[in-house]
């Protein structure tokens, strides 16, 4: 391969990294102010402080509850239907 070609393809991965790096990132963000949509007021940071501690010690609060059983797999299925 030419030392132009390997260039190319370097700055074309490089590229395309940085390119799903931001999209992980708006997702993450999205996902987060998703959740934080419905009749129940909830705070981003709520949202996001609720979820890293349901991830290994489960709450039983309301707002655990409304994120864990009602939010949460609403966002991850239509996750799932954009990707599909």
């Amino acid at each position: 391969m030419s030392e132009t070609a390997k260039e190319k393809y370097l700055s074309f991965i490089q590229r395309k990294v940085l390119f799903l790096g931001i999209t992980v990132v708006a997702l993450f963000l999205v996902v987060g102010i998703a959740v934080t949509i419905g009749s129940y007021d909830m705070t981003i940071t709520d949202v996001y402080r609720i979820i890293a501690n349901g991830i290994l010690n489960p709450g039983d609060s309301t707002a655990d509850l409304v994120i864990w059983n009602v939010r949460l797999p609403r966002v991850c299925m239509g996750i799932l239907a954009g990707a599909g």
